[in-house]
């Protein structure tokens, strides 16, 4: 993931939909959100 297309993601508040799919989704989508936010933590200009 780009740092562009992170700080779009957490720009646009997206950071706290992605942890209430991690939440409350199905084990799919809580996959691809925690991934998401695994890629997000590893920029670290946010």
């Amino acid at each position: 993931m780009s740092a562009e297309i992170t700080r779009a993601i957490v720009g646009h508040g997206g950071v706290c939909p992605l942890i209430e799919i991690c939440r409350t989704g199905d084990s799919v989508s809580q996959a691809a959100s925690a991934c998401t936010l695994k890629n997000i933590a590893g920029v670290p200009e946010v």
